[in-house]
């Protein structure tokens, strides 16, 4: 059972106190940031995965907000409390979540 808080944002602004039960969810799935392999040399997109995948990327915070960070979520990928960061996945990534929702 959940309940909307008071001070939701909206559209849940006018629901404060109400409850409701989730019966089935299934996870979120980002959309991947990929490359056209028909465009991109195999060498290139090693330079690309090992740049996105860098400590250097996940310290960035115009990518991700610092962890005390109390401002407008400007920061469309979360907050760094030392774990975030890009991973290289492939396509069988997804296949768990794909046989779910089937």
């Amino acid at each position: 059972m959940y309940e909307i808080k008071k001070g939701a944002e909206a559209p849940f602004d006018t629901l404060a106190g109400k409850q409701f039960t989730v019966i089935w969810s299934a996870p979120v799935i980002n959309g991947p940031i990929c490359a056209n392999q028909n465009l991109v040399t195999p060498d290139e997109l090693k330079k690309i995965v090992a740049a996105f995948c860098s400590d250097a990327t996940s310290r960035n915070t115009g990518i991700f907000a610092p962890a005390d960070y109390k401002g407008p979520n400007k920061y469309g990928l979360g907050k760094q409390t030392g774990k975030v960061r890009f991973l290289a996945v492939t396509d069988a990534t997804y296949q768990g979540v794909r046989d779910m929702i089937q």
